[in-house]
């Protein structure tokens, strides 16, 4: 599962906007990128929209597989004009250096806020990038959906039920 973004890292960001990629994730860019070598650095997609406090990163395999259901949609619909103004002109393809850093575009840095630092924050095929005084909530579905549960509960209350295995039938 080393495709798999997780955990949260605090980073540094520099005033030329160069930040270094948590090895973790480093390495999950590394092995979703068909292209990656030793001559090739890791690509990284990064996505923004309006009235969002956070950037939302993208692996190669992520933004190629979002292309082809973009591509599988009918040429006429709607939501493939507006899926195609989203992915081909709000998100920006990034290659990490040779010492493991990106550097994020001043608009990206102006957009979500980004300062001094911000927080890498896996979420399994993406991630996000904030900034540490982004209110929780803005950067959080987790905290938006268990502030609608009872108190006390835990977040593992939002998986759905496993389908309990039915009576064995002897062969």
């Amino acid at each position: 599962m080393e495709d798999l973004f997780r955990g949260k890292h605090h980073v540094k960001i520099d005033g030329k906007g160069r930040v270094s990629v948590p090895p973790g994730f480093r390495r999950a860019l590394e092995a979703a990128d068909p292209d990656f070598g030793p001559e090739r650095n890791a690509t990284v997609f990064i996505a923004h929209w309006d009235g969002e406090a956070f950037l939302t990163c993208l692996t190669v395999r992520g933004m190629n597989e979002m292309t082809e259901q973009v591509r599988e949609m009918h040429p006429g619909d709607p939501d493939r004009e507006a899926l195609e103004e989203f992915l081909y002109e709000n998100i920006e393809e990034l290659r990490l250096d040779d010492t493991h850093r990106i550097i994020l575009p001043k608009h990206l840095r102006e957009a979500a806020l980004l300062d001094g630092e911000m927080v890498f924050a896996g979420r399994g095929e993406r991630f996000r990038i904030y900034s540490p005084d982004a209110p929780k909530t803005a950067v959080s579905r987790l905290a938006q959906r268990m502030a609608t549960r009872p108190a006390g509960d835990s977040p593992f209350a939002l998986l759905p039920p496993k389908p309990r295995p039915g009576p064995r039938v002897a062969e």
